[in-house]
């Protein structure tokens, strides 16, 4: 029955048969395929969350970029004195800083100067130790002439006794001798020993005028002395100022300078 149905419902036109049965083919296709898993979807884990501070900081970026320096003013720089190069210190494109020695200069005369200047000094020092020695000196040699002039005035005195014990027996035995008590003979024995006496007391009193002039020559050496060394000092200060010019010449215009 099913095979009379067919053929009733079937057009007669081949277009239309071919139409029919793409039709029934499209409605039996789905039938004709596997079917498909359905897979159950799954909880998610629960998320794990950390708690952290953040931390401040300055962000630091660095930029590089092409650039040149060029100095804002340029400095010729002279030397003091003419003078030869004795030695560079720096050299071009080196950094100094002010006053920096840039190079040692060279003076034959400056130095020879300052050479010269520093012996004279030296030499000015050694003359202020002699005069010191010679201040010593006189003053050993007016001590010694002050004990000479002591010396002379206590022989004086002794000679001073003599004469006034002397004169005192010649007048005595002058007495004596006018009563006839006493010979003529030993008055004029008395009489020579007063004269000696007296001799020797003058030739004490010319000592002490040859010591007091002596001790005054002396006193006069040493004050002269002194003053010697206090001249000397001062030409040891005279001699060190002028060296210490012409050193200032060699530290500073001999040496040129970073302005």
């Amino acid at each position: 029955m099913r095979r009379g149905i067919l053929p009733a419902v079937l057009p007669r036109s081949a277009h239309g048969r071919w139409l029919v049965l793409g039709l029934l083919a499209a409605l039996l296709a789905p039938g004709c395929g596997r079917q498909q898993k359905t897979e159950v979807a799954r909880a998610p884990r629960p998320l794990t969350v950390q708690v952290r501070r953040p931390e401040t900081r300055d962000i630091v970026r660095s930029v590089g970029q092409p650039s040149f320096v060029e100095s804002y003013e340029r400095t010729s720089i002279y030397p003091k004195l003419s003078a030869y190069i004795k030695k560079w210190h720096v050299d071009i494109g080196d950094k100094v800083t002010k006053n920096q020695v840039l190079a040692d200069l060279f003076v034959p005369e400056v130095e020879e100067d300052c050479q010269t200047k520093y012996e004279a000094l030296e030499l000015a020092e050694e003359r202020v130790k002699l005069a010191d020695e010679k201040v010593k000196v006189a003053d050993a040699n007016v001590l010694v002439a002050a004990a000479h002039l002591d010396a002379a005035k206590k022989i004086l005195d002794q000679y001073e006794a003599q004469v006034a014990r002397w004169d005192a027996e010649v007048k005595r035995l002058t007495r004596e001798t006018k009563l006839g008590h006493v010979d003529a003979r030993v008055l004029g024995e008395s009489d020579s020993q007063l004269k000696s006496s007296i001799g020797a007391r003058d030739a004490a009193l010319a000592e002490i005028e040859r010591s007091e002039a002596d001790l005054k020559s002396k006193t006069a050496t040493f004050d002269e002395d002194e003053v010697g060394v206090e001249v000397a000092r001062a030409a040891v200060e005279v001699a060190r100022h002028d060296y210490l010019r012409v050193k200032s010449l060699v530290d500073w215009y001999l040496k040129l300078y970073a302005p």
